[in-house]
């Protein structure tokens, strides 16, 4: 393993991080129990160059395209998109049903889908969510232990990520 060449500090627990479009900027979801953060970092400046409020119970974030907002989604399936610049909710969307527990979301490239993977009784699936009618398309099937989706950079297919105790693996799907 290479050496550390620096070390960001972070303002509470990290629960989860996304790249930006420019390859050079993160977001990385920041939170204790009651209260929760985007910090973004420029790796280049190796510093977090500002923060954004979050919903407490957010779980997952993503920028959108241009890096101007964020989508927040929290454990209810509810998804809120966040000016960076301000920190103002900009729109509010359900992308799972009432039984659902939402867990990680992704945006393709062209910034037109949200992706959000969800579970209900042991079984998970992925929201394919129209951003310019802020609906679900289609729900795509996911494994089972399912704990994350990622989108390829081509936009054409889906990683899933899997996880138990005793193993893990990485499915890819179709977009």
């Amino acid at each position: 393993m290479g050496k550390v060449t620096k070390t960001v500090p972070l303002p509470a627990p990290a629960r989860q991080v996304a790249v930006g479009s420019d390859g050079t900027t993160f977001y990385v979801l920041t939170g204790k129990a009651t209260t929760a953060s985007v910090s973004i970092v420029g790796s280049r400046a190796g510093r977090v160059l500002g923060s954004v409020p979050m919903p407490s119970d957010a779980v997952s974030v993503v920028p959108d395209v241009s890096q101007t907002t964020l989508y927040a989604l929290e454990r209810n399936g509810l998804v809120d998109q966040i000016n960076i610049a301000g920190g103002k909710v900009v729109a509010k969307f359900k992308a799972a049903s009432k039984d659902d527990t939402a867990q990680s979301i992704a945006l393709s490239p062209d910034g037109g889908t949200l992706y959000v993977l969800k579970n209900a009784d042991g079984t998970s699936n992925i929201a394919d969510v129209n951003i310019a009618t802020e609906a679900v398309r289609k729900v795509l099937p996911a494994p089972s232990h399912c704990v994350g989706v990622l989108v390829s950079t081509s936009g054409g297919q889906l990683y899933d990520l899997v996880g138990t105790p005793t193993y893990g693996n990485i499915q890819v799907f179709a977009a």
